[in-house]
């Protein structure tokens, strides 16, 4: 029998070593629990910050869209007002997203001139829209992007692009309104990869929601207007002070849940891309280690050994969710530099690597070429066989390009049936030759549809080449654009189907060289 005097003490630490080993265990835990809840944190703000940029990325470019089809029709009318259907329909109209439109002119007192959506029997009023209302009385001449609303002749709930139309002597005549359907920007979102319990809106600086898809699978065309008559308020991208990009928590007020959410304020117009996921997500990754963390834990109090073995195996597990993660974040870094049709270079990533290609032709005074091409009468192509059809032609039109360009040569899409070529290390007879071929392997052979119909398409290119040598002032890379852009127009105007190029101004040649086989298209 043990003494008391000796078995107290024993007792005493034994009973230390197991608090010690217990507070370890339990210690070990929490910071555990706290590493794991932080780590999620932050691979969901990356995810959602990913998915925020590679939104704005591919909505930027239908905008512009949108914004260059209301200047040029505008021209169109200001021209010829009398004939302004007839343009309409005439077949040089850009088609990029023409489809999705209503074109409406309101008159300078405030009444519908003109639509090419259903007639109404009678006068429609429209002195109490809000694009109205600015366009009357802004003294700048910008593009407004009103809230979405319904059409008093259409009845589709649209959201409005306008612009004013003045005269030559500045007096106001009148607001022209392309009407672009909701369900467009509905379409539009719902291709983002939101997880199921995610939420991706469009939302104007003046904190009223555009379009919002709640989930890829949920239909959206249903949502009850009310979602669209009240502003948002005491968000934090809508506060000037904040930076243009950042995240947040909070119950958003779009469905009443409590989610992360990441935000972008885009470049060049007065929206919001937000993409949101709820608290839950995060909990539910949280809940994926901590109840088997808590249980290691347990078992640890009573075998730590054997406990230790759990503890790694969940551990283990933990780090692969977040390497998936990171993987996907990865995918989708990529996803912002390609076209999601054609899977060639997107607009953005196009004019960045032209931007390098030329600085480093102008610092090795190396050759360098850039062309502008487009398709001829895209419109009837989609008008005969449809946009899957249309869509068909863009991807082939690319494999047979791609099929003709070295591995250094980049192809982008500028946006619609517009693409660019970047030809480095190429002087321009060369490039006049590799484009001339591919001019030729393109309207030499008809393109096969997916339902079996066979389509002749035929290409209009416009080259420009960077001027290194001595006496030439460098051309920018908007420079260069525009050249190549010129020759294309003069392509067009010349009957289509042919390679122009654009010498511009200098003392070494005065006259364009032309390329080309066979008539108009």
């Amino acid at each position: 029998m043990v003494p008391r005097a000796r078995l107290y003490p024993l007792i005493l630490l034994y009973t230390a070593a197991c608090l010690t080993l217990l507070t370890a265990v339990w210690g070990a835990v929490d910071l555990a629990l706290r590493a794991n809840s932080a780590s999620n944190l932050r691979a969901t703000e990356a995810f959602v910050t990913t998915l925020a940029g590679v939104t704005e990325q591919h909505l930027l470019p239908a905008l512009t869209d949108i914004d260059r089809t209301s200047l040029a029709l505008r021209r169109a009318y200001i021209r010829d007002p009398v004939n302004f259907d007839r343009f309409l329909n005439d077949g040089d109209v850009p088609q990029a997203i023409f489809p999705v439109f209503q074109v409406s002119i309101i008159d300078a007192a405030g009444f519908l001139a003109y639509t090419s959506g259903r007639r109404s029997v009678g006068p429609v009023d429209l002195r109490d829209r809000l694009h109205f209302r600015y366009h009357l009385t802004a003294p700048d001449d910008g593009l407004y992007i009103s809230r979405s609303l319904v059409g008093r002749v259409s009845n589709v709930l649209s959201v409005q692009f306008s612009r004013k139309i003045v005269n030559q002597a500045g007096v106001f005549q009148g607001v022209l309104v392309l009407s672009v359907e909701h369900s467009y920007f509905t379409q539009f979102l719902k291709t983002v990869a939101l997880p199921p319990d995610g939420l991706v809106a469009l939302i104007g600086l003046d904190g009223w929601v555009r379009a919002r898809v709640s989930s890829p699978d949920v239909n959206e065309t249903n949502l009850p207007l009310t979602v669209f008559e009240t502003p948002l308020q005491d968000t934090p991208f809508l506060d000037p002070a904040r930076p243009n990009t950042g995240t947040y928590q909070v119950l958003n007020p779009l469905d009443g849940v409590a989610r992360l959410g990441a935000y972008r304020r885009l470049s060049a117009y007065p929206l919001v891309v937000l993409v949101l996921v709820s608290d839950e997500r995060i909990e539910a990754m949280a809940r994926e280690v901590s109840g088997p963390l808590l249980g290691g834990g347990l078992v640890l109090s009573l075998l730590v050994l054997g406990g230790a073995g759990l503890g790694l195996r969940q551990i283990v597990r933990r780090e692969a969710t977040i390497t998936a993660m990171l993987q996907r974040e990865a995918q989708l870094r990529d996803l912002a530099n390609n076209d999601v049709l054609t899977g060639i270079a997107n607009r953005r990533y196009c004019l960045d690597r032209a931007g390098v290609e030329i600085g480093r032709a102008l610092r090795h005074r190396r050759p360098l070429a850039l062309a502008m091409l487009d398709l001829d009468h895209f419109k009837r192509v989609n008008d005969q066989f449809g946009h899957a059809g249309g869509d068909a032609v863009l991807q082939e039109l690319v494999r047979r390009v791609r099929a003709r360009l070295r591995r250094e040569d980049l192809i982008g899409r500028l946006g619609g049936e517009e693409f660019a070529i970047l030809l480095p290390e190429t002087e321009i007879e060369g490039a006049l030759k590799a484009l001339d071929l591919i001019r030729d392997l393109i309207a030499e052979t008809p393109f096969h549809l997916p339902d079996g119909r066979d389509v002749a398409v035929t290409v209009s290119i416009g080259v420009a080449d960077l001027r290194v040598d001595s006496g030439f002032v460098p051309d920018t890379l908007e420079q260069l654009l525009k050249r190549a852009d010129d020759a294309l127009y003069a392509a067009k105007r010349g009957g289509r189907n042919r390679v122009i190029l654009d010498v511009g101004p200098s003392s070494f040649a005065t006259a364009a060289v032309q390329k080309s086989e066979g008539g108009p298209s």
